[in-house]
């Protein structure tokens, strides 16, 4: 799933409209401060780089950006993988966990890791 969001701007660059987009709802929760902190005081981890901006900017400031909700850490020869879920009204801890598996699951068949090698720390 994802929404499409166009828009001719002046005065603002490609780099502007992300910082003013990051994080989004989806990701962070509304009202964002408020969100945000609750978010830092609850999660044992930091974010680091979860749900990330990435896109490119051309010579002409046309620009495309998409939000990375899954990534990888790498270090000498260890990966991390990350993927978070979205809490919603009606959610469950079951649910959710068995969300965040799938989004694993695939992650891992992209990359041909062998189940035995990873370890389900979720």
């Amino acid at each position: 799933m994802h929404t499409l969001i166009q828009a001719f701007v002046k005065e603002k660059s490609p780099l502007d409209l992300v910082e003013a987009l990051h994080p989004t709802p989806a990701v962070a929760g509304l009202p964002l401060s408020k969100s945000l902190s609750w978010l830092r005081a609850l999660e044992p981890f930091d974010r680091k780089t979860y749900a990330s901006p990435i896109g490119w900017i051309d010579k002409n400031q046309n620009s495309e950006f998409r939000v990375a909700i899954r990534y990888g850490h790498v270090r000498g020869n260890e990966l991390k993988l990350f993927a978070g879920a979205g809490l919603v009204k009606g959610s469950t801890v079951e649910g959710e966990m068995q969300e965040v598996a799938l989004k694993f699951e695939v992650l891992r068949n992209q990359l041909n890791l062998d189940r035995v090698n990873c370890s389900d720390d979720l």
